[in-house]
């Protein structure tokens, strides 16, 4: 039995991936109205955590993960996506189509994408936003307005990469709706 446990755990080890994690802190100061007045500075002792949790969020934004797909172009990136995974074994493929065996009328016209006479709007980015934000860790300190955002991944170059853009994503945001 030991043996056998052996052979799996060797198994295991030498066919998995090494996962490269990267990490970039930003510092998030919040404007202000009203500073040096008692009122002001109260409203902002009493709501700072709203807005560091505000920017949680907004950085694993999907408006944030979408700039950084179209940046980097990561539909048409293998290490990205996966394609480029070597895999233990390999299943066989068996041509089957569960949709071969409804009737004609039960089906769905895919060729006109139309659900009660309506086109349906397919989302092709959404596969690739789930990957970059399942991968994507925003975190804050206790009493600091440092802001960490780490990704972690397969290559280590991408990676990289990767959380530059969501951190220069979560500037532009930022600029771009401080200036309105």
């Amino acid at each position: 039995f030991a043996m056998v446990a052996l052979f799996i755990g060797m198994l295991v080890a030498f066919s998995s991936t090494p996962q490269y994690k990267s990490s970039v802190k930003l510092l998030a100061e919040p404007i202000i109205k009203g500073q040096g007045e008692s009122v002001g500075n109260y409203e902002y002792v009493n709501t700072a955590w709203l807005f560091y949790e505000t920017q949680y969020e907004i950085i694993a934004s999907r408006a944030v993960a979408e700039q950084v797909i179209n940046k980097l172009d990561l539909t048409n990136n293998a290490s990205f996506t996966g394609a480029n995974k070597k895999k233990l074994f390999k299943l066989p493929n068996f041509d089957f189509n569960v949709k071969d065996l409804l009737p004609d009328a039960w089906r769905q016209s895919d060729a006109n994408n139309e659900l009660d006479g309506k086109p349906v709007e397919v989302d092709k980015l959404a596969p690739y936003v789930g990957i970059l934000l399942a991968n994507l860790n925003v975190t804050g300190g206790k009493e600091t307005q440092i802001i960490t955002v780490e990704y972690s991944g397969a290559d280590p170059v991408l990676v990289s990469e990767i959380v530059n853009a969501v951190s220069q994503a979560y500037i532009e945001f930022g600029l771009k709706t401080r200036l309105l």
